[in-house]
């Protein structure tokens, strides 16, 4: 599956170059294309994916529903990491997941704070579910961080070794190739001379 998700990024590379060259005559869209197409935006390699994923999964944790696009695709260019894996991983916060998540943050951000979880709907409540209560922040920080390293170290780990066993069974598929070819080869004839 992996590697479908690298020839997806290289189909991307070349449609990038592609309107790379059409918008090079165009002065106005130089500097879009700069921002979105940056190279590093769209390379798979273990530390753009780790920091992809890392990022977007704090970024999700976070009680800002309805900037984490934004703020994804701001993070991406700053830090450089992969554009489309960060602003998938933000999604863990969609219309679904967002009042479960909240709750979440304010239960544990209530018990680090040793305060008492208050259960009347009024305007407390509107106050959590906005993301403005004290205890929803200091639960959502200290999930996005502990969540944020270890998806990072994971996502490193796993994309190391698959590319080295992606290396590995691409050497031996050549040499098996190779060796298929010398086998398969039918022998040189040798020419005969003439004795008088």
């Amino acid at each position: 599956m992996n590697t479908h998700i690298i020839r997806f990024f290289a189909y991307i590379k070349q449609i990038s170059r592609l309107l790379h060259e059409k918008t090079a005559a165009k002065k106005h869209l130089a500097p879009l294309f700069q921002f979105f197409f940056h190279p590093r935006l769209w390379r798979f390699h273990p530390r753009e994916a780790a920091g992809a994923v890392a990022l977007g999964v704090f970024l999700g944790f976070t009680p800002l529903m309805g900037t984490h696009m934004v703020l994804g695709i701001i993070a991406a260019y700053l830090f450089k990491v992969n554009l489309p894996l960060l602003l998938l991983c933000v999604w863990i916060s969609n219309p679904l997941t967002y009042p479960f998540l909240i709750l979440y943050y304010y239960y544990l951000g209530s018990f680090l704070l040793g305060m008492d979880v208050q259960y009347q709907i009024g305007g407390d409540m509107v106050s959590v579910f906005l993301g403005l209560s004290k205890p929803v922040w200091m639960g959502s920080l200290i999930s996005a961080s502990v969540f944020g390293l270890f998806s990072y170290y994971i996502t490193f780990i796993f994309v190391t070794v698959e590319r080295r066993l992606r290396h590995q069974f691409i050497i031996k598929k050549r040499a098996k190739r190779k060796e298929l070819r010398h086998v398969s080869a039918p022998p040189i004839p040798r020419k005969q001379t003439a004795h008088n």
